[in-house]
């Protein structure tokens, strides 16, 4: 889990946490605290002598424990001494002030200050510190809103076929902590939006995914992990946790919490990519790149994520379809039809007449200067017919959709004929009846010549007369004839849906 946090528009890695002194509304019972009221151990500069030892007992617990032992006071005011200053005497302690120090040389205490907003604790809840006339106390919420518990996984890793074109029906995250270190733990929650979401993984090993992405993340995060001491600066910090599989997060504004942490909500909303990628499988896992992803497959229905790497991600249910149906001819298209596809444009050349015929082929250039032909504006022109619905355009092409998952064979067949030294043939090897039938050569009367790819020979003999190779039994059927069966018997084709 990737996990970054700024304040003020700076990247922070620290701790600025301050406990509250004085009481609480609950009170903090237990052992002696650590520190009391006002600052000790604050000794001349540069003398080594530590501060009296007189600080009275904090609130709930027992005595002062802030010896005069101090090792000695080097910053003005109170140095950071093991009696005084920022260090036992004062600090992250509940029941003791923040050690203000005395004046440089004076050896005097300085006074306890209450920090609006600091976390504290009543018992075993937490809450905040508010300051008053009568002292510090903490304020403590309900423990149901404070104490947050990791949800079930989204799914359990089975394993499976992936291959196929998959949609996204639904998505989830599992509310979880996360440790980025022993003080820094968000609580992480994450709800997805409409999102559009496709991935195929191809046979091969090569994968793509495509669409938008959208979800509401919320964080609850302790101030340790801002570098910040009360909930009042939340609003001054900004912090993003990466729960998505395929795209990025953003960073999101933060709001104080009555249970000592910063609220704070992302919105992510991107478009994912990866096309041409590779993945494998290994167990209940697929590589993705070099990323490992957790999965299961069972009939139509894939479940891909919860983690990648260990850390916990989104998880993404989805669903196996195949795209259908062929593109209408754009000449059957309305307007607003006709910007839907790439292959057509609107506007359409047609004859003046009913009798003048083969102006639907030109384009709005040459129909300009076609005698017989106008120009129509509102109709459309092109020829989307070639481009068979795909994953890539079963949303936009008229006359496409999604059905239910249908394999076939697809590709394109590898030439049985290859070169030996080099991709070229020599027709000079062929002899006066064999000559014609070479695809490149010719018969001249100095003989057979011609510069022949050894690719485009389909007849074996002529193919291993002009120097080439032919593999015996080597077929170059068209894939899609070929049935699933058959279908990785030919070279260069593959199953697809």
């Amino acid at each position: 889990m990737r996990t970054a946090w700024l304040v003020m528009g700076h990247l922070v890695v620290g701790l600025a946490l301050h406990g509250c002194g004085g009481t609480s509304k609950s009170a903090v019972d237990g052992p002696s605290a650590t520190a009391g009221s006002a600052g000790l151990g604050a000794g001349s500069a540069g003398t080594g002598t530590g501060g009296s030892r007189g600080a009275p007992p904090a609130t709930g617990g027992g005595s002062s424990n802030a010896g005069s032992g101090a090792l000695g006071g080097t910053a003005a005011g109170g140095g950071v001494a093991m009696g005084g200053g920022v260090a036992m005497g004062g600090g992250v302690a509940i029941g003791g002030g923040v050690a203000m120090g005395g004046n440089a040389g004076d050896g005097s205490g300085g006074t306890a200050s209450c920090v609006e907003g600091a976390p504290c604790n009543c018992k075993a809840l937490t809450g905040t510190t508010k300051c008053g006339a009568a002292g510090a106390e903490c304020a403590c919420p309900a423990a149901s809103k404070c104490q947050k518990e990791d949800g079930a996984p989204c799914f359990e890793p089975c394993g499976g076929e992936p291959f196929g074109i998959w949609r996204l029906d639904d998505a989830c995250f599992a509310d979880t902590h996360v440790a980025e270190t022993s003080a820094c733990e968000p609580f992480l929650t994450a709800k997805p939006g409409k999102s559009t979401l496709m991935i195929k993984f191809s046979d091969g090993g090569q994968y793509s995914v495509g669409g938008q992405e959208r979800w509401t993340v919320s964080s609850q995060v302790p101030l340790a992990c801002l570098s910040i001491e009360s909930v009042n600066r939340c609003v001054d910090a900004t912090f993003y946790s990466e729960v998505t599989l395929f795209s990025e997060s953003t960073a999101g504004g933060c709001t104080a919490n009555a249970c000592g942490v910063c609220d704070c909500t992302t919105e992510v909303d991107r478009y994912a990519a990866g096309f041409g990628s590779n993945w494998s499988r290994a167990g209940n896992q697929l590589k993705l790149d070099s990323a490992t992803v957790d999965y299961c497959v069972q009939g139509d229905t894939l479940w891909l994520g919860g983690k990648r790497d260990g850390a916990p991600k989104a998880a993404y249910k989805f669903s196996k379809h195949s795209c259908e149906g062929t593109p209408v001819p754009c000449s059957q298209r309305t307007p607003e039809q006709c910007t839907m596809s790439l292959a057509c444009t609107v506007g359409q050349c047609k004859g003046k007449t009913a009798a003048q015929l083969g102006c639907e082929s030109q384009s709005e250039e040459d129909c300009g200067v076609t005698e017989g032909c106008v120009w129509d504006p509102k109709g459309c022109y092109g020829d989307p017919i070639g481009q068979p619905c795909t994953i890539d355009n079963c949303d936009t092409e008229l006359g496409c959709s999604w059905g239910a998952p249908k394999q076939r064979c697809a590709g394109e067949p590898l030439p049985c004929c290859t070169g030996i030294a080099s991709e070229s043939g020599d027709c000079a090897l062929l002899d006066h009846a064999s000559c014609s039938k070479g695809v490149g050569c010719q018969i001249t009367s100095t003989g057979c010549i011609g510069q022949p790819s050894c690719s485009t020979q389909s007849d074996p003999t002529i193919c291993g007369a002009m120097g080439c190779a032919f593999p015996s039994g080597c077929k170059s059927t068209e894939c899609s004839k070929l049935s699933v069966g058959d279908c990785h018997t030919i070279p260069g084709c593959y199953l697809d849906w």
